[in-house]
């Protein structure tokens, strides 16, 4: 047996303990890792590190593998010797009365965090109260409702998700013990006697992984919906999969005696799994490099070894406890039993740290490890001096800080309240009117697949264009929508008059003909590619065309069919200005919009700024030393001058003079908008998933 399995007293489990603890500490500290990613989350910094995303890739479901895996363990011993009714009473009360008071008392107040640290965008106050009973009346009125973690006021879980979805699986395991006695099958006896090989370690690993790949696989093409539903459950195929395997595989090492007596897997068990992790990375880079990125053979390798590096990192991270951390020691015991109530309030107290640190421009190591320790610290002391001695006074702290909120709310930042002190002058353009999804209308008009991939939008002669993976559609006055061509995978549009829009397909431009309902190809850019078309109103584009690792590029299509090529710095969205005269782009590096004064050529002259993004990073209005990624990805403008801009944070307006009005919020990340309708007053916005109208009160530009 190899070294990692060798030296454990006999009958010896406290290493379980310490999993539980340090992995604990680990969920904590991903928390704060999280918003320093990039990745959507409650509160997403502007200072980030791209050893943040690689922390957040590979934690974000081996660490929660490792916590079902830790508790199927113990399902067999917490059920012998008692009824189902008894075991299952026991996880009700350990389980479901903290997943109550979570969901309804703490859950709640992570989402109004992050619309703090928003400035309210998407709310019409900074009422708790208000904002709670939308969202917990969104759970009690919805069957169905998504999963997200993010500035939202749809109900759900939160990470209390665990409880539930860890308390069917108890339920589970207690009726197929109840099922095998009912049906005369022989009862799983503990076997902690024996040797057991490397071998059958790994073996038990491989056939588990097997069963995940095969059973997510199998439902991958299913789109089953996911999410949070009748308000107790949650339910995603994918982790069903992966974490109601590693729950079994839990105990079946139970009933196999596994790290009892000094049997675990060791380093001959690990070196298996990473051998079978290899083999699979092998074929993947050969399947990529020979058949290309699209085949499915390269989606199944990649599949593998995603549960593959789970799996072995449940057996590397449980082997390592077993043979460094499974000795007596006081100071392990408290912090194993404080783990449990750790877990459950330290997300809300990570958000609460954060918030502290969100403004400073710093390095984001400082901002993580400024809200990591605190936060460790701070909810430890909360299990142990009132959580664990004085629950019933923990269950009315919860209460009472909710009902403190709701009378007090949160203090006042230079951040918290910037677009709710705007909120009259931003209705003004746009009243607080309900968005209407044109989706609904196409799906019920019997139209072709929706494919929302680099959506893009833009009205000309009446219609609504829309450029997308699956080609170009149109949607007319009636509501109607058509596919007019499937051949190019669009990216972008800008209506030409004439009845002519031209059309970016990755590196190909093109020109489409309502008249003729034909596409004709420009050319072709090569291996580089076409991000953004801006129509110069004149029969002419603008166009940037980007490479890896390069400055994007802008060039001019004149109506004579002359491309010329400028050095000007700009990335993102562009967009003719109201005068006609003015073209408006994004600045690379920058959160500002650049003007460019054109000449009768279509020649372009920098004019300086006239908008600064708000990225939601409680900065706006700051300077900023490093270099900012805006992620703008559309741009419009009205007969006023007024800029209308889409990015991560939502839909953006500013005055003429580029002040910023508010930011309205989508259910997901907006991708382009363009004015358009019977008289020009609808503004439409193409989400990640979605198309919506929106009534306005003012009027955008006439084709030129």
């Amino acid at each position: 047996m190899s070294q990692l399995s060798s030296s454990a007293a006999p009958n010896r489990l406290l290493f379980f303990d310490n999993v539980r603890y340090v992995v604990i500490i680990w969920v904590t500290i991903f928390h704060v890792a999280s918003g320093l990613s990039g990745h959507p989350e409650f509160i997403r910094d502007s200072n980030t590190s791209f050893f943040f995303v690689i922390f957040h890739g590979y934690s974000v479901t081996v660490m929660m593998a490792i916590m079902f895996f830790a508790a199927g363990y113990f399902s067999t011993r917490s059920l012998k010797g008692r009824s189902t009714g008894t075991f299952l009473k026991n996880k009700l009360l350990r389980l479901g009365f903290p997943w109550l008071v979570g969901v309804v008392f703490l859950g709640p107040t992570m989402p109004y965090m992050a619309y703090y640290s928003r400035s309210f965008a998407g709310l019409q106050s900074d009422s708790y109260w208000s904002f709670w009973l939308e969202y917990m009346g969104s759970g009690l009125t919805n069957w169905h409702l998504p999963i997200s973690f993010t500035a939202n006021t749809l109900f759900h879980h939160q990470h209390f998700w665990f409880l539930s979805v860890l308390f069917v699986y108890f339920v589970v395991h207690a009726l197929l013990r109840d099922g095998r006695r009912r049906w005369g099958w022989p009862a799983v006896r503990d076997n902690n006697t024996g040797d057991i090989s490397q071998w059958e370690f790994a073996r038990a690993f491989l056939l588990t992984a097997l069963v995940i790949i095969v059973g997510m696989g199998s439902t991958s093409s299913l789109d089953l919906p996911s999410g949070t539903f009748a308000f107790f459950f949650t339910f995603n195929t994918g982790n069903v999969f992966l974490y109601g395997p590693v729950f079994s595989l839990a105990i079946y090492a139970h009933s196999r005696g596994w790290y009892a007596n000094g049997k675990a897997p060791g380093w001959k068990a690990v070196g298996i799994l990473f051998v079978a992790l290899f083999v699979v990375a092998t074929a993947a880079a050969a399947v990529f490099f020979t058949l290309g990125q699209d085949s499915p053979l390269l989606m199944l390798f990649g599949m593998s070894g995603f549960v593959l590096v789970n799996l072995l990192s449940v057996l590397a991270f449980t082997s390592l406890i077993f043979h460094y951390m499974n000795e007596p020691s006081a100071l392990n015991a408290h912090f194993a039993a404080n783990s449990y109530n750790v877990y459950l309030v330290q997300y809300p107290v990570v958000l609460v740290f954060r918030l502290m640190n969100f403004s400073w421009e710093v390095s984001p190591f400082i901002k993580f490890f400024a809200a990591s320790i605190p936060a460790l610290l701070v909810s430890y002391a909360l299990s142990e001096y009132l959580i664990r001695p004085r629950p019933r006074l923990a269950v009315f702290a919860a209460i009472a800080m909710s009902a403190g909120l709701c009378l007090f709310g949160l203090p006042r930042t230079s951040f918290s309240h910037q677009l709710l002190d705007r909120q009259e002058q931003m209705h003004a353009v746009i009243p607080a009117a309900e968005l209407v999804p044109l989706m609904e209308v196409k799906g019920n008009s019997g139209g072709p697949p929706w494919n929302s991939s680099a959506a893009s939008l833009t009205w000309q002669g009446g219609a609504l264009y829309y450029g997308s993976g699956s080609g170009l559609q149109v949607m007319n006055t009636a509501g109607n929508w058509q596919t007019l061509n499937d051949t190019l995978a669009i990216s972008g549009l800008a209506a030409l008059g004439d009845d002519q829009l031209a059309v970016a397909a990755g590196g190909t431009l093109a020109i489409w003909s309502g008249a003729e309902k034909a596409m004709t190809v420009l050319g072709e850019i090569g291996e580089d590619s076409v991000d953004e078309l801006v129509a110069d109103g004149r029969g002419g584009f603008f166009y940037t065309v980007v490479a890896d690792e390069e400055m994007p590029v802008l060039k001019h299509w004149t109506p004579n069919e002359e491309t010329r090529e400028t050095t000007l710095a700009i990335a993102g969205a562009g967009a003719l200005g109201a005068d006609g005269q003015t073209l408006l782009w994004t600045a690379d590096g920058q959160l500002k919009v650049q003007n460019f004064a054109m000449d009768a050529g279509g020649g372009l002259s920098a004019q300086g700024t006239s908008a600064e993004i708000f990225m939601a990073d409680g900065k706006y209005g700051r300077d900023r030393p490093q270099r900012m990624e805006h992620t703008a990805s559309g741009l419009t403008t009205d007969r006023a001058g007024r800029l209308f801009l889409v990015n991560r944070v939502g839909l953006q307006v500013f005055d003429a003079q580029g002040q910023l009005l508010g930011v309205m919020q989508f259910p997901d990340e907006p991708s382009d908008c363009t004015f358009g309708g019977e008289d020009l007053s609808t503004l439409y916005v193409a989400t990640d998933s979605q198309v919506y109208a929106l009534r306005t009160n003012t009027l955008g530009m006439l084709n030129r």
